[in-house]
């Protein structure tokens, strides 16, 4: 065999291995994505038809679409078990042209979040990203100066998105489709100049807006928006006060501020604040704080820090929680620059605060952001973004800014493996700033 081989087979061994020892180093790891960027099919609505409004109550699940005989009306069956309307089914006469290139030297139709509203939408109007390659392909590009915005939206929801005319002039009507999947063409109930609302489809698919005018002779695509559909999801937290009162800890702010974040991807989180947990002489390692430094190349704790998951494991294991995170609130870490630490893919995370009503959720945001979904710095060396210039939750920033970016989402809701034993201890980290 040669050397290269041996080479090879050497370093599939030591992941194997790697794997095998974090798997049973902590039995509640969550799996979470490596390929950051959205990629998913874009797919045109699929609709079923029925004989009766009835029956396509009956036979529709949430986030389908339906359409009954004899009627343009196209229904959608709503996360509350309602059939609305989301529009009308167009005759097979409507053509528009779509080159791929949205002009806007002439009018044009710009896609915003309308103001007041909490809605997972980007539109890349930073431009954080655009020279990061394995994010090349999230944004799309109409022209230098058109990228098509991304929506995320939930299964058998209406969001409302506002539609503005640019470019200078007016245009004097607008269509707003969507390409259904029997090649008819769907157009989008909207109101006022424009106020569209905007329908939820199944989970796990990618659909498009598109914006329409008349130009000259021919409808044209005067403007773009694309839908990530994801899921909605419960996730629980209980937060374990350590040689500290559970009256010290504002579960239900943090609660809040988790669910003004994830909330609009669709997570809603449940936070628990559990009984004041280490007091005793077993826990005098806790003395001088937590250790969190030179955690080993094997490991993403150090060992004080497993030392703790497992003692509470053993005095709580008839409650333990499948699926559920669990962050130590602890009044202080061995280095004083350290606010919190969860390694990336796991459940189990690290808050460092002596203040008498720990309630700062955007820090437990951002700790879950490793531990639960694999999210990154947006300073990582990957990315080459520099620290404290984005507006991004996963960076330090002044302003506790908590932005997700499209590529972010992506990563939040399709968990894959982390192979966080080749991280550094700064990886998982939040330091103050």
């Amino acid at each position: 065999m040669s050397l290269r081989k041996y080479k090879i087979l050497l370093i599939v061994l030591l992941s194997l291995t790697a794997y095998v020892r974090l798997s049973a180093q902590d039995d509640m790891v969550i799996f979470v994505p490596e390929e950051e960027c959205i990629c998913d099919t874009v797919q045109p609505l699929k609709k079923t038809t029925y004989s009766s409004k009835e029956a396509a109550m009956t036979g529709l699940k949430e986030g389908e679409f339906g359409q009954v005989s004899g009627s343009d009306s196209l229904y959608l069956k709503t996360a509350d078990n309602k059939l609305i309307s989301v529009g009308t089914v167009l005759p097979e006469t409507f053509k528009y042209e779509n080159t791929g290139k949205i002009e806007t030297n002439v009018p044009y139709i710009v896609f915003s979040q309308p103001e007041g509203t909490n809605l997972a939408f980007d539109n890349n109007s930073r431009k954080y990203f655009d020279n990061v390659y394995r994010l090349k392909d999230t944004y799309e590009k109409q022209n230098a100066n058109y990228t098509v915005p991304w929506l995320a939206m939930n299964p058998g929801k209406i969001e409302h998105i506002d539609a503005t005319v640019a470019g200078g002039a007016t245009i004097d009507s607008v269509k707003f489709i969507m390409p259904l999947s029997d090649g008819s063409t769907l157009q989008l109930t909207h109101n006022r100049t424009y106020d569209v609302h905007i329908p939820g489809g199944s989970a796990g698919t990618t659909t498009e807006i598109f914006a329409v005018a008349q130009i000259g002779e021919t409808n044209k695509v005067v403007g773009k928006l694309k839908i990530a559909n994801y899921a909605a999801k419960t996730q629980k937290v209980n937060l374990v006060p350590v040689r500290r009162d559970k009256e010290t800890i504002n579960g239900r702010e943090i609660e809040s501020k988790l669910n003004e974040i994830y909330g609009r991807l669709g997570i809603k989180f449940e936070v628990t604040v559990k009984e004041r947990f280490g007091d005793g002489e077993e826990y005098s390692f806790l003395d001088g704080g937590l250790q969190v430094d030179d955690k080993g190349f094997w490991s993403n704790e150090t060992e004080q820090m497993k030392q703790l998951r497992l003692m509470y494991y053993a005095e709580n294991s008839e409650n333990l929680e499948t699926g559920t995170a669990y962050i130590f609130v602890i009044d202080f870490a061995e280095n004083p620059n350290v606010q919190g630490d969860m390694p990336r893919g796991k459940s189990v995370g690290y808050i460092f605060d002596n203040s008498s009503s720990f309630a700062d959720g955007r820090l437990v945001a951002h700790e879950l952001g490793y531990g639960l979904y694999g999210l990154q710095h947006t300073f990582s060396p990957e990315y080459g973004v520099s620290q404290g210039t984005t507006n991004n939750l996963m960076d330090y920033t002044t302003n506790n800014d908590d932005f997700l970016a499209a590529w972010q989402w992506k990563i939040i809701n399709n968990p894959m493996i982390v192979w966080n034993f080749l991280e550094g201890d700064e990886d998982a980290m939040a330091k103050k700033i």
